[in-house]
């Protein structure tokens, strides 16, 4: 269950960027430990909510308006990550930009990653 929920660094960055849902996952900040559990809403600043990647995605669409997708693609069926808006248009994808031979788990933190980066450089 581990590998749905999103790592620790990027829900210690969505918490900063204004994440405060409920989740079924909570970091440990002292141990970097993920614990498991339904929870409620956080102000501890020791817990971070661990939101699962599709969680993390829906709240970077409802909040700003910003969607990825990854697409499985080429000769050798590698994963491709892409990230935009229907407000900001085509922002983002590792077409030649970054190596592209992604897993499907690597492009969705990819994913994950850029949507960081582009709130965070508009704040």
């Amino acid at each position: 269950m581990e590998k749905e929920f999103i790592p620790y660094q990027q829900a210690l960055d969505l918490r900063e960027l204004g994440f405060n849902q409920p989740c079924f996952g909570w970091w440990f900040a002292d141990e970097e430990m993920l614990i498991i559990d339904k929870s409620t809403k956080s102000t501890s600043e020791n817990i971070i909510q661990a939101p699962t990647f599709s969680q993390a995605f829906r709240w970077f669409r409802e909040v700003y308006g910003l969607d990825c997708f990854i697409d499985k693609g080429g000769i050798k069926g590698i994963y491709h990550a892409f990230v935009g808006g229907s407000e900001h248009g085509f922002l983002y994808g590792n077409n030649g930009n970054r190596p592209s031979e992604f897993t499907y788990e690597e492009a969705e933190l990819e994913c994950l990653e850029k949507l960081i980066k582009i709130v965070k450089e508009k704040k």
